[in-house]
C-alpha cells in the first residue's frame, strides 16, 4: 500500500479516533452532571420568572428591579422573531440537503467539476472539496444558533400563552386545543425537539402518540442527518488528500473537526439533558466513516488486483 493511501486511510482512522472520544467524553460528562430531572431543572431554571409572576403585567428585569411591561406586545414580538428563525432555521437545513447530497455524490463518483445548470458555469473538483466542507461546517453552525434561538422562542412562548391565557377564577388554562400555543408548530425540529424533551403536546394520548414519534423523529431522522453532515464534511477532505496529494488539507481537517467538537460541546453545555442525542450522533459519525473506509479500503484492493 502506498504511503499516499496509507495516509487516506489513517486520516479516515482518526476521524474514528475522535468520534470515539467524543462519544465517551460526552457520555461521562452527562452522566456525572445529569440528573433524574435534568429537564424539568432546565425548564424551572430558564423560565420560571413567567411562573413567578403569573398573572401580573411584569417580568422580572436582569438589572434586579421590576419594570411593568406590555406583555401582550412582547408575545407579540416573540411570535414574529419565533416565526422569522422558523422559516431561516428550514432555509437553512435546505442549504444543508442540498450540500450534503453534492457531498456524498462527490464520495462516490469523485467527478472532475460540476456543471451549474442555469448559468452553464464549471466548478473544478479542487474548489468544491474546499467549498462543499468549509460550506457544511458554516452551515452546522448557523443551525445550531437558529436551533438554540428557536428552542428558547418556543419555550418562552410556550409559558407567556400559560401566563395570558391563565383563567384564574377556574385556576386553569386553556385547552392545548384551543390555545395559541397550537399555532406555535413548526412540523419539523423545534416541534420534534421540544416535544421530545419538554413534552410541549400536553393533552393526554396526544403526547403519548407524538412520544414515540419524537424518538424517531428526534434520533432516526435528525440524529442521522447531523450524523451525515458531519462524517460527509471530513471524508471529504480525507478524499482531497488522497486525489489531489495536498499536505496541508490537515489544516482543514483540524478546523472542522475541531468546530464539530466544540460546537457540540456548547450544545451540551446549553442542554446538558441532551447529551445522549450527541452522544447518539458521534456514534453514528465513527460508524459512518469505518464502513466507508472498509469500502475504500476494499476497492483500493481490487484495483490492484484487477491491475
Amino acid at each position: 500500500m502506498s504511503s499516499l493511501n496509507l495516509n487516506y486511510f489513517l486520516v479516515n482512522k482518526l476521524s474514528i479516533i475522535i468520534s470515539i472520544l467524543a462519544l465517551a467524553g460526552w457520555l461521562i460528562y452527562g452522566q456525572i452532571n445529569s440528573s433524574p430531572t435534568q429537564t424539568e431543572e432546565f425548564v424551572q431554571k430558564n423560565y420560571s420568572t413567567f411562573y413567578k409572576y403569573k398573572g401580573e403585567p411584569k417580568l422580572h428585569h436582569r438589572a434586579g428591579d421590576y419594570e411593568k411591561l406590555d406583555i401582550k406586545s412582547i408575545y407579540a414580538n416573540r411570535i414574529a422573531n419565533y416565526k422569522e428563525n422558523s422559516q431561516k432555521l428550514s432555509s437553512i437545513i435546505q442549504f444543508m440537503s442540498g450540500m450534503l447530497i453534492v457531498g456524498l455524490l462527490m464520495l462516490f463518483f469523485r467527478p472532475k467539476s460540476l456543471q451549474l445548470p442555469v448559468v452553464s458555469i464549471n466548478i473544478p473538483d479542487t474548489l468544491l472539496y474546499l467549498a462543499v466542507p468549509i460550506g457544511l461546517v458554516y452551515l452546522w453552525l448557523q443551525f445550531g444558533l437558529m436551533l438554540n434561538s428557536g428552542i428558547d422562542s418556543r419555550l418562552a412562548l410556550q409559558h407567556m400563552t400559560e401566563l395570558l391565557e391563565f383563567n384564574e377564577e377556574t385556576n386553569e388554562s386553556v385547552s392545548y386545543f384551543y390555545s395559541n400555543a397550537n399555532n406555535f408548530s413548526d412540523n419539523g425540529i423545534i416541534d420534534t425537539w421540544c416535544n421530545y424533551y419538554y413534552k410541549v403536546f400536553k393533552e393526554g394520548d396526544i403526547n403519548e402518540g407524538h412520544e414515540w414519534l419524537g424518538i424517531f423523529g428526534l434520533f432516526g431522522i435528525y440524529g442521522v442527518f447531523i450524523a451525515l453532515i458531519f462524517s460527509v464534511t471530513l471524508l471529504l477532505i480525507a478524499e482531497f488528500k488522497l486525489i489531489k496529494k495536498v499536505n496541508g488539507i490537515w489544516v482543514l481537517y483540524i478546523f472542522c473537526a475541531g468546530m464539530f467538537l466544540l460546537s457540540s460541546g456548547a450544545f451540551i453545555g446549553e442542554f446538558l439533558h441532551a447529551y445522549l442525542f450527541i452522544s447518539f450522533v458521534w456514534l453514528l459519525v465513527g460508524i459512518l466513516v469505518l464502513i466507508w473506509t472498509i469500502y475504500r479500503r476494499r476497492v483500493y484492493q481490487g484495483s490492484k488486483i484487477s491491475t
